[in-house]
């Protein structure tokens, strides 16, 4: 099994895509995917050098249509067979050109976003003020799970929201932008298991290494609102709510079949399912009986179901998501009447075959 960008990364499965490499002259492995990749991102660069033995790619130096005073060149080195962070070096050089001579630029791109970097967090730039009277704004990105690398699915999303928040700073609005950890679960204490640590040590390493990378990307978080879900400040909070529910006979216990998974040892949504396997792991799910929480949702379903129609600015396809989810079922009827005036006793027997033969099926559905 390959994983593109670390383990908690875009997991290919085994039977669709390999995780193919190429041994080197130097006895190390380059991986193919990482160099199609290169090369593919590279195209509109001129090469001045490529082995993929040694798994180097050199660019020539190449201006920029806008400019013929500023150069850069690319030197990439797949050093590993593995689709990782750690699998590949990338080193950009930068020239501008003064006096007649190319030199090496100072002011690069990585100086400049590192000392902007600095002024947004020596002004709080991206801090909600309470009590401020412009309009309010908030925005909320799924929490990551602390698994100790950012991936592209990461970057991806959080993209999307900084840009949405960037944008209604700009209109003047008052915007609370946080960032936190949804580090509880079953799958930290696997994972700190087999890195042989204790899970609280092995998640909030994880934590400190994936903020830094948060920052690093430069994400117009307010950094002073951070929570981790499994922080007892944060969490007790969800105990009173849990009690809650309890006393007003909202949450309840009972048996029920659900998707197993071997090896993460916890029980994973429908949702996390795919192709038969667990999102995270890959393993193959067990159905089974286990007790479980459950809360009475069916008791508010017609008034969300009624309340859906009131949400005009969300998506159609969203809404239908929810209306879905609610899953509102107005079960079957059946009418036995003709059957009994045939034969009672026969009519009874093929009543009840008709029955048993359609429980059998929704069960094995």
């Amino acid at each position: 099994m390959g994983s593109i960008v670390g383990g908690e990364g875009i997991v290919f499965r085994p039977s669709k895509v390999k995780n193919e490499s190429t041994k080197t002259s130097l006895g190390s492995i380059t991986n193919k995917y990482l160099w199609q990749a290169s090369l593919e991102i590279l195209r509109f660069i001129p090469l001045s050098s490529t082995d993929i033995n040694s798994g180097i790619i050199i660019t020539d130096w190449y201006s920029p249509k806008e400019t013929t005073k500023f150069r850069f060149k690319i030197n990439i080195f797949i050093k590993d067979s593995t689709i990782s962070p750690n699998a590949i070096d990338i080193k950009i050089f930068e020239q501008i050109f003064r006096n007649g001579y190319w030199i090496e630029n100072d002011n690069n791109m990585k100086n400049i976003e590192q000392k902007w970097q600095k002024i947004w967090h020596d002004e709080n730039a991206f801090v909600a003020i309470n009590n401020s009277t412009s309009p309010k704004y908030y925005i909320l990105e799924m929490l990551p799970y602390p698994s100790g690398k950012i991936h592209m699915g990461h970057l991806r999303n959080y993209s999307i929201g900084d840009c949405i928040a960037r944008f209604m700073r700009s209109k003047n609005f008052n915007v609370l932008h946080p960032m936190g950890w949804d580090a509880f679960g079953l799958p930290a204490e696997n994972a700190a298991i087999s890195n042989n640590s204790h899970p609280m040590e092995w998640t909030y390493i994880n934590i400190d290494t994936m903020r830094d990378q948060l920052k690093s990307i430069g994400l117009s978080y307010d950094w002073l609102r951070e929570l981790t879900s499994c922080d007892p400040d944060y969490y007790k909070h969800e105990q009173k709510f849990f009690l809650e529910l309890y006393k007003k006979d909202l949450a309840y216990q009972k048996e029920s079949l659900v998707n197993w998974d071997p090896v993460d040892k916890t029980v994973l949504a429908n949702e996390q399912v795919i192709d038969g396997r667990g999102w995270r792991s890959g393993a193959l799910i067990e159905k089974r009986y286990l007790k479980q929480w459950f809360l009475r949702i069916t008791n508010y379903a017609e008034e969300l179901l009624s309340e859906l129609s009131n949400l005009t600015a969300w998506p159609h396809n969203v809404r239908t998501m929810q209306e879905k989810w609610i899953g509102k079922s107005h079960g079957l009827n059946f009418n036995f009447k003709r059957f009994f005036q045939l034969n009672q006793k026969l009519s009874l027997e093929l009543a009840l075959l008709l029955l048993a033969t359609i429980i059998l099926s929704f069960h094995n559905w």
